[in-house]
């Protein structure tokens, strides 16, 4: 199944860089159905996903801290 097109503006890639992975058929899959059942893209749930396990795990980005 195909998703169908909506009428969301497309979102901005401002300050996004592309990340290519490799995934096995299952996570592919589980990453459809994700984006199926949640109405958002495939990169909108893997976001997710990652910032809800950093947010369970406690984990901060380090992006934009100085060494000391």
């Amino acid at each position: 199944m195909r998703k169908q097109p909506t009428s969301k503006p497309p979102q901005s890639k401002a300050g996004k860089k592309q990340k290519n992975l490799y995934l096995s058929d299952q996570a592919r899959q589980l990453l459809a159905t994700f984006s199926l059942n949640m109405g958002i893209s495939e990169t909108a749930v893997v976001e997710l996903l990652i910032r809800e396990k950093a947010a369970r795990e406690n984990v901060t980005s380090t992006i934009g801290v100085e060494a000391q």
